[in-house]
Order: C-alpha cells, then structure tokens, then sequence
C-alpha cells in the first residue's frame, strides 16, 4: 500500500507535484515542538524523494520541488510569527496572510539544495545518504547565512522526551537532525533493503538505549540545576531515595525548600507549606523561602532547562543587580 503511494506521489507532474510537495512540507512541520508528531515524517520524508526521484524529474526540477516542500514546511512551523502580529491586530491585520509565507519562502531555498544534489546521485542508499548529509549542511548554512536563522531544526523533533535528546550530548541537535532525515527515509528503499533498513532501526533503538542509561547513570535532573545555579542538596539522594523522616528534614534545615506544583498546590498556599512536620522547624520555613516550581522544569531536562537554572540562581542568591 505504501509502495503504491509513493508511485501515485512520483506520478505527478506540473503543478500538482509542486503543490504535493508544500503538502507533505506542511505534514512535516507537525513534527516539530510543540506537537512532535513524529511518525508524520515517515510520510513527508519518503514522498519527498519520490517526487524528486521521479523519472521525468531534472536536478533543477527536483530543487524546484525542495524548494516548495521546505515552503509548505516552514509556513507551519513558523505559524507563532501571527501569534506576535494579532496583539496589535488593528495595525497590522493586513500582514496576517501575508508575513508567514513571506519569511518561509526564502527559507525553502535550503530544502531546494539537498533535493538537488539528491537527484544527481544514483537511487537507493546513495541518493538517501546524499541527501541527508546534505540536509545537515543546509541546516548549518541557514544558522549562519544572512544573520542566521536556526529555527525547524529537524533534529528538534526528539524534545518531546529527555531519552532520544541524550544523544545531542555527544552529536549535537545537527546529528540529531541526520540520523532523522535517514531514519524517515528508509521507506523509500523498498523491500529489498530489508537488512540495512533493519540495521538502520536497530541503531536508533541503540541511541534510545543510550539515552535511557545515560540519564540513570548521570545525576538527577533536579539535583544537576541546583549545582548549576550555585546551590547543593541538602538532602542526598534520587527520586524516591529522598521521602524521608520530618527528623531528618529539620536536621538537614534546609535553607530553600522547592516544590512541585502538584505537592504545592495540594497544600493551598505558602503558610500551609510552612506548617509541615520537619519543614516548621527549617530556615525555609522561617523565612518563608519555600518556592513552588513546575514539575516539567525541575525533574526533566528540557528545552527550557537554562532558564530554569536562572530562575533558581535568582531564588538561592537573589535577583542580578
């Protein structure tokens, strides 16, 4: 079935290939934050190298083609440029259908590059390797080209999760973005590439794996931003290792408590908090230096963790002069 696809997507020709190709662009940009609907690219992707694959397809065509794709891609992941423009919606209502493809256009142009030298190389593997080496330099050049623009990232697809992000650690958001672009295209090989294909998925189940124990074996989250900011622990531990006795909570006499919203919230205000067994008879407690924070930005690293480690530099030292 998803053979027959790829031949109906390679069969257009004129003007339908083209508006084929800002289709499966659009479909694309769900996969980037803040929807990471990933599996999307596994259809985007591989319609993609069947329209510049095709028979009747010259390189300047196939640029053509990369060039509507990366149109239809990033006039979806560029829609928060008419968020801004509607809080003055009485001024520049007139730019709202007209700012979004604007800036996404020229953008294009680096999706146009790798579908060039793609169809210049021979089918399967070469053209699929190719391609994504390619990608990789386009997305490169757009950072730094003309004041830099490094936004849709493909790599950036992986945030939804802390696991497949580990990875950067070592590759950088860039090899994130390669070992995308080959893993959505394997479909486009066939059935006769089965065992590259299957090497192929085998190594990205390797990288989560990798991710997975590198997160066990590293240190918390939470504790890793405390350091950061300039603070420490002062009760050691992981996760559960950390519900311990009110005793041992006045012992420790922490001088900042931080909380969840979900611990927080449950209480119902800072007083509440401050009347817990252990955490009465703590500095915290006294000076009323107990801060609820969001679960999301203390116990996982994320996109947002650096402004996160300022926000508690700003609660252990104080805000910057």
């Amino acid at each position: 079935m998803f053979s027959a696809f790829l031949r109906g997507i390679a069969a257009l020709a004129g003007w339908r290939a083209l508006l084929a190709a800002f289709g499966l662009g659009l479909l694309a940009a769900l996969a980037l934050p803040p929807v990471y609907a990933v599996p999307v690219l596994l259809v985007s992707i591989p319609g993609l190298l069947a329209l510049i694959g095709a028979a009747r397809t010259s390189p300047l065509r196939a640029a053509t083609i990369g060039l509507f794709w990366g149109w239809g891609h990033h006039v979806g992941g560029l829609y928060w440029i008419t968020n801004a423009i509607l809080t003055e919606v009485d001024r520049f209502w007139w730019l709202v259908p007209i700012a979004v493809p604007a800036v996404a256009l020229p953008l294009g142009l680096f999706i146009a590059l790798p579908a060039w030298l793609a169809r210049r190389a021979a089918p399967g593997w070469p053209r699929l390797l190719v391609f994504a080496g390619a990608w990789v330099v386009a997305e490169m050049l757009r950072g730094v080209l003309f004041t830099g623009f490094p936004w849709n990232l493909i790599g950036t697809v992986w945030a939804f999760s802390a696991v497949p992000l580990q990875g950067a650690a070592w590759v950088g958001v860039h090899g994130l973005s390669l070992a995308t672009i080959l893993l959505a295209g394997l479909p486009v090989l066939g059935r006769g590439r089965a065992l590259p294909g299957g090497a192929a998925a085998l190594a990205l189940l390797g990288f989560g794996a990798f991710g997975a124990v590198r997160l066990a074996a590293g240190p918390e989250a939470a504790a890793q931003m405390i350091e950061w900011a300039g603070g420490q622990q002062a009760i050691e531990g992981k996760g559960m290792q950390r519900l311990t006795s009110p005793e041992i909570i006045a012992q420790a006499n922490p001088d900042i408590i931080l909380m969840t919203e979900f611990g927080f919230d449950r209480l119902g205000s800072l007083e509440q908090a401050k009347t817990l067994p252990g955490v009465a008879q703590t500095e915290a407690a006294r000076t009323g230096r107990i801060f609820r924070l969001s679960e999301h930005d203390l116990t996982y690293f994320n996109p947002d963790t650096g402004a996160c480690v300022e926000r508690l530099a700003a609660l252990i030292h104080g805000p910057l002069p």
